[in-house]
């Protein structure tokens, strides 16, 4: 039977690590994937070294997607600052002018333009009585 490893917890990667010294050969597969064979034949599949995968193989989290996230959260802070006295208590919806500006200014800064749409085009895109 082979096994698959990954996202192992700081006190498991311990116990982990003093198994994988027994291993008898550890051959990398690919990128980020290494074949561990041990003396009965055994093999064992490290991923991302046992880190957590997601980040480690940016598979996850690609920055491209993070630095949006970050916009959002640091925009809508500042409203929820600057509104708090208007704001009732619990969940606040991001507000659909800070969602554009979080992608306008990410379009930016990929040195993309876009159209900006005429009062139709917008009508028909937020309508619901044309479209699909």
């Amino acid at each position: 039977m082979n096994i698959i490893v990954i996202d192992i917890l700081k006190e498991q990667f311990k116990i982990f690590f003093l198994m994988l010294k027994s291993a008898i050969e550890i051959k990398p597969i690919r990128s980020n994937v290494e074949e561990l064979i041990f003396p009965s034949g055994k093999k064992v599949y490290l991923l991302a070294k046992g880190r957590l995968a997601n980040l480690v193989l940016s598979e996850g989290h690609p920055a491209e997607v993070m630095d949006m996230s970050f916009g959002l959260q640091s925009l809508m802070s500042e409203y929820i600052v600057k509104n708090k006295d208007k704001l009732r208590l619990g969940m606040v919806n991001v507000l659909v002018e800070i969602d554009d500006r979080v992608g306008f200014l990410k379009l930016k800064s990929m040195g993309i333009q876009i159209d900006k749409l005429t009062e139709k085009q917008y009508n028909y895109i937020h309508g619901f009585l044309e479209g699909t």
